[in-house]
């Protein structure tokens, strides 16, 4: 197995010359813009508009926020003001999609309300603008966006926890009180998920079923189906249920027995799609009871139900090879380690020619 590290600055680049196809960098040194830094980098700040650009939600003067778009030359072609909070942007029908919110408070979230707003790419004009869905008053919820790659549509899955709005934090010296915050984020009372398509019209999904005892994460395959993976401590085991968008109950299920992690409910699981043999691959990696870290890579049959799996440890010795062992693509990052076996996490997951293909991450780089 072999790691592959990969520097935040060479990934930018990476993206800025496979959006623009062009031998030469372009830079601009005196931008009277700014990327927003205050929404969740995982909905994703650019967005690549064809034959346009890149939109890019950005900050502004005042508390609002931008949207701007620039050409391929980086020059800067429109930029219009936004009221609310930004929660994501996107190609939408060769136009520009922003998704908001009405505000947002520290310990009160995200309000659960959000709109959309399709912008002209050449002049940044509004097309049109509608509401797209309406929360709980109450307890915060944690949306997510995923997007169809020709723009032509997109699916919202909002999941309900168990933090109410307006939580005022009492600080004690002999309690943490941000564990139970935590605690209550990472809990379920409900879910809603709705296909929105070119037109912004939606069909809501009768809400999958969950268990409010157990942890579980939910993926969004290729194929369009969901996976859910449920995470029961009690009986030591992870079952995946699959969902397809015109079902309100799981098509099949699978489970896969876990007896050695130390919390069940904190490994990392990635689940991926291959359509070359339609099938389902995951990739797990946690702690183990006795304090080290272990990978399994499987494939789910939800014909049989079960999951065919293969291990792998990963011991301190192995960690401190990877680190010694990379080979630098520039040679003034030859003193680069890792930082610390226990920082050590899964971060990707691809299947190439049937064949699986695992990354690593450390937080931590010196």
């Amino acid at each position: 197995m072999k790691l592959k590290s990969l520097l935040s600055l060479s990934l930018l680049m990476w993206v800025g010359m496979s959006v623009f196809a062009q031998n030469q960098l372009a830079i601009n040194e005196k931008p009277n813009f700014y990327l927003a830094s205050h929404i969740r980098k995982t909905f994703g700040l650019t967005a690549s508009i064809p034959k346009y650009g890149i939109a890019m939600i950005v900050n502004t003067a005042n508390k609002e926020f931008g949207v701007t778009l620039i050409d391929e030359n980086t020059k800067q072609l429109w930029q219009v003001q936004m009221e609310g909070h930004p929660l994501t942007i996107s190609n939408y029908k060769d136009g520009v999609l922003v998704i908001y919110s009405a505000d947002k408070t520290f310990f009160g979230g995200v309000r659960n309300e959000y709109s959309a707003k399709i912008l002209d790419p050449k002049s940044g004009k509004t097309i049109k603008e509608q509401k797209i869905y309406e929360g709980s008053p109450d307890y915060n919820e944690d949306p997510e966006f995923y997007f169809s790659n020709n723009g032509g549509g997109f699916t919202l899955i909002s999941r309900e926890t168990n933090l109410k709005k307006g939580l005022k934090v009492h600080l004690n010296p002999f309690t943490n009180p941000y564990s139970s915050i935590k605690e209550k984020l990472e809990s379920t009372r409900n879910y809603a998920i709705l296909n929105f398509d070119d037109n912004l019209q939606s069909s809501k999904i009768t809400t999958p079923k969950f268990y409010t005892d157990q942890a579980f994460k939910h993926f969004l395959t290729e194929s369009g189906n969901i996976v859910f993976a449920h995470f029961n401590s009690v009986a030591n085991q992870i079952q995946f249920d699959l969902y397809d968008h015109t079902q309100d109950k799981p098509t099949a299920q699978a489970a896969l027995k876990i007896a050695d992690a130390k919390r069940l409910n904190e490994i990392t699981a990635l689940v991926k799609y291959n359509s070359q043999n339609n099938s389902y691959y995951i990739a797990l990696f946690y702690e183990t009871s006795n304090k080290s870290k272990k990978l399994i890579i499987g494939k789910i049959n939800f014909n049989t139900g079960k999951v065919e799996t293969k291990e792998e440890p990963i011991d301190k010795d192995q960690f401190n090879a990877w680190s010694k062992g990379y080979m630098p693509v520039n040679k003034k990052l030859d003193d680069f380690k890792l930082s610390n076996y226990y920082y050590l996490n899964l971060a990707g997951l691809e299947i190439v020619n049937n064949k699986v293909a695992v990354e690593f991450t450390s937080s931590f780089v010196e």
